[in-house]
C-alpha cells in the first residue's frame, strides 16, 4: 500500500473521473497523478487504483471490463459508466521521452601548436 498523501490524490483523482463520466484504466490515473507531480512508478500504486475504483463504482454508477488494448498489447480493466461500452475506451498514452543513446560519445581533439 502506498503512503497515505498518495492514497488521498487516487482518491480524488478516481473521484473526479467518476464525476466526469470518464471512462479510465489504473494506468489512466497514473498518468494523471504523474502530470501533478506524483513520482511513482504504476507498478507501485496500480493495486491501490483498482481498490478505490473498486469502492466508488457503485456510488457512481460504474462498472469494470476487461479488455485487451491492442496498442499497447496489455488486458487491464476499463472503469465505465453502467450502460456504456467499455472496449470503446482509448488508452492515455505516456510523453514520448526522447530516447538516450548508450554509445561513449567520441571526443576528438585536434593538436595545435608546433612539436
Amino acid at each position: 500500500m502506498c503512503d497515505i498523501r498518495t492514497f488521498t490524490q487516487i482518491e480524488r483523482a478516481v473521484e473526479t473521473k467518476m464525476m466526469a463520466g470518464q471512462m479510465f484504466t489504473a494506468f489512466d490515473i497514473t498518468l494523471t497523478l504523474q502530470n501533478k507531480r506524483v513520482r511513482k512508478a504504476h507498478r507501485e500504486i496500480r493495486r491501490d487504483i483498482r481498490k478505490v475504483a473498486d469502492q466508488l463504482m457503485w456510488r457512481y454508477g460504474y462498472e469494470r471490463t476487461m479488455v485487451h488494448l491492442t496498442r499497447v498489447k496489455a488486458s487491464a480493466f476499463v472503469y465505465h459508466p453502467r450502460g456504456t461500452d467499455g472496449r470503446s475506451h482509448s488508452p492515455s498514452m505516456p510523453r514520448q521521452i526522447p530516447a538516450v543513446s548508450n554509445r561513449p560519445t567520441r571526443v576528438f581533439f585536434s593538436r595545435t601548436g608546433s612539436a
